[in-house]
């Protein structure tokens, strides 16, 4: 039978409790950090909430594998703690091999978070630090723990409102010509596509335009939430003398103009003018 023996040293090392000493503590570095998604409080309908993604990049200086079983990390913003995560299940190879990991932080809606978020929306940059604790598994020499240490820090400025304007679309299925005793009424739907991660109510004074003459304006309005949609209903009354033949006729092209208002409540506004947000038609 053969006989395995372990050295002394490392028998000693182990049963009091200094495996630590062998494991060298792995290396984090911030790749990107950014808001990933921000609806504020205001919006109707769409529930408050703040996630801001960190991208790291991880180096196991050890000759051998670890398993990252737990990063705990503290968010600040301006020197001011605004959130905590845990991470966890990062298996990092041995000497030196990259890996790369993201953490979305859910930030929970505070008077302090909500006015880094307000710097941050208004495009200002903002002092950002990542603390953290970390466990790694070592396998046979145990599960030591590092930290707490600073994992990254640097400025952050976010893209405006304005860098990422939202897109429109004529919803045919929910537009319709009716006529009745007061005249011609068009109710008119569109889709919202908003790019950005900041959700926002669209205000929108808009016109509506025959052959490129203004027919009639209405007001539009509705919450689109951050990189989603929005479904806006409007109504148009209508002039029939004033449209001529083309509203008689039961059917006819229009296009739509305007000048939106994206209005994060309570933060920032901003407005932009198109000359045409969309076309389509009208069919009684």
């Amino acid at each position: 039978m053969k006989r395995f023996f372990v050295p002394l040293s490392l028998l000693a090392l182990l049963l009091s409790g200094c495996v630590q000493n062998l494991v060298r503590s792995p290396q984090f570095e911030m790749r990107e950090a950014g808001l990933l998604r921000f609806n504020p409080p205001g919006l109707n309908g769409i529930a408050p909430e703040a996630v801001i993604r960190v991208t790291l990049d991880a180096r196991n200086p050890n000759p051998f594998d670890l398993n990252l079983e737990e990063l705990r990390v503290d968010l600040l913003l301006d020197g001011a703690k605004i959130a905590a995560s845990n991470i966890n299940g990062l298996a990092m190879k041995a000497n030196g091999v990259l890996s790369t990991f993201y953490a979305d932080i859910e930030v929970p809606i505070t008077p302090t978070s909500l006015q880094s978020l307000a710097k941050i929306i208004g495009g200002s940059s903002v002092q950002y630090r990542l603390d953290g604790g970390f466990r790694v598994d070592a396998g046979v020499l145990g599960k030591p723990r590092f930290g707490p240490v600073t994992l990254a820090q640097g400025r952050y400025q976010s893209p405006g409102l304005g860098s990422l304007p939202p897109s429109f679309a004529w919803r045919g299925d929910l537009t319709r010509l009716t006529f009745g005793a007061g005249g011609a009424v068009l109710d008119l739907g569109f889709e919202v596509t908003n790019p950005s991660p900041i959700g926002y109510r669209l205000v929108a004074p808009i016109n509506l335009l025959i052959g490129g003459e203004v027919l009639a304006k209405a007001e539009a309005g509705g919450v689109v939430p951050a990189k989603g949609k929005g479904i806006i209903s409007t109504r148009f009354q209508l002039d029939p003398l004033a449209a001529g033949r083309a509203v008689i006729g039961g059917r006819f092209d229009f296009q739509v103009s305007g000048t939106p208002l994206l209005e994060v409540p309570g933060i920032q506004s901003y407005s932009f003018p198109l000359s045409v947000f969309f076309g389509g038609s009208a069919t009684r």
